[in-house]
């Protein structure tokens, strides 16, 4: 410790006051680096493009801008209730009724949080202690082992690979129910899931969007955004398969698999659940096994995906 006194500097003897909590001695740096602190050196460096991250470069519907300027016209700035605002919950059960027709939603059934990534944290400190286990699939969002971390668990991971056409994603479920013990305690499924591997076509993809994108294309009109789902669409045409949604039978076969292991939680993170296209059909594991799933999952929504509000920092968990 240094005080400066009269442009004198006087060293200071260091003195351990406060420990900290044991939790803190999870050594996080095992768990590897952030691919988000990884993703900022590269475009620091490069000058590329963040294809990472889910925040879109459009803007917020209509609708929402003008609901937010309602409430700080109409002075909605008072403390609401810790579970959720009424008016917002009662929407909710409203859409989320139709999304899961075997169950009888009330307010009860939901639980809004500052952003998807604090339901996922409440899901890991309200069920999880230490020793636990937790599976899920890999790639996976990074924040998803600090969070078991933070739990003083372990995350045990499944890959995902091309299928032999690579026209879509798989897992091996063999791996998937081998890397179940009796120590698991959760499973968190990310769905839709957007996965990058190597392929040659998908180097070719991104050099040819890299150097496209070097050549300023603001100044067209364009946002860079635009242009990249236009070479997205053009060339998963082409055959390159970029994003992972878990179809029914997939889900199926895991359902059949956890109803192996009724100790275990489902936490489904669904944030890109209105993302996708193509005739693509997003499904939720809650409504599988004639909906018996619903009462071992929490379903975790966020308005920041649907609506464009990232800086809402408004989710659900359900």
């Amino acid at each position: 410790m240094y005080i400066i006194y009269n442009n004198v500097v006087y060293v200071m003897q260091k003195k351990k006051v406060f420990s900290a909590a044991n939790r803190l001695s999870v050594d996080y740096l095992s768990h590897g680096t952030s691919v988000w602190v990884f993703a900022r050196e590269q475009l620091e460096k490069y000058k590329c493009v963040n294809h990472g991250q889910g925040f879109p470069d459009w803007s917020s519907p209509e609708f929402v801008k003008k609901a937010a300027q309602d409430s700080v016209e109409e002075d909605h700035n008072q403390y609401c209730s810790p579970f959720g605002h009424p008016l917002l919950l009662e929407q909710l059960v409203v859409e989320y009724s139709k999304k899961f027709p075997k169950q009888k939603l009330t307010a009860k059934n939901i639980q809004t949080t500052i952003g998807a990534c604090g339901a996922l944290e409440n899901c890991c400190q309200a069920f999880l202690n230490p020793g636990d286990e937790v599976i899920t699939f890999e790639p996976y969002f990074d924040f998803y082992k600090f969070h078991v971390a933070h739990a003083q668990a372990f995350m045990k991971t499944v890959p995902v690979h091309l299928n032999a056409k690579k026209t879509g994603w798989e897992f091996d479920m063999k791996a998937f129910e081998q890397a179940i013990s009796k120590k698991t305690k959760m499973f968190i499924l990310n769905t839709v899931l957007s996965p990058f591997k190597k392929s040659a076509r998908g180097k070719i993809f991104f050099l040819f969007f890299y150097f496209f994108c070097k050549i300023k294309p603001k100044k067209r009109g364009l946002s860079v955004g635009r242009l990249f789902y236009f070479f997205l669409y053009f060339f998963k045409k082409k055959g390159v398969c970029v994003c992972m949604v878990f179809t029914k039978q997939q889900l199926e076969e895991i359902v059949k698999v956890l109803k192996k292991h009724p100790q275990v939680i489902v936490v489904s993170d669904e944030v890109y659940e209105d993302l996708v296209y193509d005739n693509t059909v997003h499904h939720h594991i809650a409504n599988l096994d004639d909906g018996k799933m619903f009462d071992r999952t929490i379903t975790i929504s966020s308005a920041a995906k649907n609506s464009v509000s990232q800086a809402g920092r408004l989710a659900g968990a359900l």
